[in-house]
C-alpha cells in the first residue's frame, strides 16, 4: 500500500483486510455474498454444458440448425464431380487415377510417359536384362 491509498481507506472509513483492492472498482456486495452458486456447492452441469455447446457454435459461426446436416456431395449437379485420384511415383504430382502410365515390371504408377522414361533413366541399373550367355 502507498501512504495515499491507506489515507484513503481510512478517511472513507473502510476496513483494512490486509488485501489489495482496486481502487477504481467499487464492491457493492459484501465479500461474503460474492462467488455465486458455486461456493455453496451447486453446480448445474447440464446447464453448463449447453452453455458450452451455445458458446462454441456462437464462435464458430455455425448455427445450431446446421449442426446436424451432412454436408453435400460433389456431383454435377452441384459442381465438378469428385474422382479418385492418384500420385505419380517419380513425380508426386496428383492425377485422375483413370489415366494412369504403369511400368510392366515394378508396377508403379506414374502420370506421363515422360515421368515413367525420368524413372527408368535413373534407375537403369534394375532394368538391364540378365545376360543371356551361359557360362560353364
Amino acid at each position: 500500500w502507498r501512504a495515499t491509498d491507506q489515507q484513503n481507506a481510512d478517511e472513507q472509513g473502510k476496513d483494512d483486510t490486509g488485501f489489495w483492492t482496486n481502487p477504481l472498482a467499487e464492491c457493492s456486495e459484501p465479500l461474503s455474498v460474492q462467488g455465486g452458486e458455486l461456493l455453496g456447492g451447486h453446480f448445474d452441469e447440464e446447464q453448463s454444458h449447453a452453455n458450452f455447446l451455445a458458446a462454441l457454435q456462437a464462435w464458430r459461426g455455425n448455427s445450431t440448425q446446421k449442426q446436424h446436416e451432412r454436408p453435400e456431395q460433389a456431383t454435377a449437379s452441384t459442381g465438378s464431380p469428385v474422382e479418385a485420384k492418384a500420385s505419380c511415383w517419380q513425380c508426386y504430382r496428383l492425377y485422375k487415377a483413370g489415366s494412369v502410365v504403369q511400368d510392366a515390371m515394378s508396377k508403379h504408377s506414374f502420370c506421363s510417359r515422360a515421368c515413367l522414361s525420368n524413372y527408368h533413366s535413373e534407375y537403369a541399373r534394375f532394368y538391364t536384362p540378365p545376360s543371356t550367355t551361359k557360362t560353364t
